[in-house]
């Protein structure tokens, strides 16, 4: 009976490795399939485009049905509310569909999309990046990182000459809708704004990431039927 039961908590082991091995390799699999870009043509999904317009000025924290918006400065503590970092007219147009109207910003400070679930497209204009250093980081729903660009680094992330004349439009594209939370955060050197805020259509967040729940389960599945043979192998040998 012991070499029984010890031979079931080797098998249930064995197969959370297996679970857990399968799960890894596929999540590094799924992630070189994400592509970060520049310019508002990187989309392949119908989007929906926060442009700030709708807000008045003066809101801190825009949001909608499908996300909030929000800043803090550096080093102060988390959910701390930007002073002055609010939606404002810019009062020109300085690149169509990327930086023009109104605006949310203009701050040596970090921002922050949180979405009510998960989307598979994000991009977004930055005002006025300067210097090497700025991230825009995506996460997903357990807040595993998914993807970054660094300004000045990456080329999907260029800089402009200081004196707010140059602006960018920053995205990433993914295999699936796993993007739950973004993030740009500033360099010490940098004073950033934000504009149309664009995204694929919205999808419930589920606590595992999808596709991986299928993939660990269909591991589970082939890992359960190759132990419950093995087992059976050891307990005839068991008992002769």
């Amino acid at each position: 009976m012991v070499t029984v039961i010890n031979i079931v908590k080797k098998s249930l082991a064995c197969l959370a490795l297996i679970g857990i091995f399968i799960a890894l390799l596929f999540s590094k699999l799924t992630s070189a399939y994400a592509v970060p870009f520049n310019g508002t043509g990187g989309f392949s999904l119908p989007t929906t485009i926060i442009d700030f317009e709708s807000f008045a000025q003066g809101t801190a924290q825009p949001s909608n049905t499908d996300l909030s918006i929000s800043a803090e400065f550096p080093g102060a503590p988390a959910g701390s509310q930007a002073s002055g970092v609010v939606v404002r007219s810019q009062g020109f147009t300085q690149f169509p569909n990327i930086f023009e109207g109104q605006y949310y910003g203009f701050a040596a400070a970090n921002y922050f999309i949180q979405f009510n679930g998960t989307v598979q497209e994000f991009g977004m204009g930055v005002f006025d990046p300067n210097f090497t250093g700025n991230v825009l980081v995506a996460y997903d729903i357990l807040g595993n990182e998914l993807e970054r660009v660094t300004s000045d680094v990456d080329p999907e992330f260029p800089t402009g000459s200081p004196g707010g004349n140059f602006s960018t439009f920053v995205g990433f594209s993914r295999a699936t809708a796993d993007i739950n939370r973004i993030e740009l955060l500033v360099s010490g050197n940098d004073v950033l704004g934000i504009d149309t805020v664009t995204y694929s259509p919205l999808q419930a967040a589920s606590s595992v990431p999808e596709p991986t729940t299928g993939i660990v389960f269909l591991s589970s599945l082939i890992g359960f039927q190759y132990v419950r043979r093995r087992n059976r192998a050891a307990i005839k040998s068991s008992r002769l």
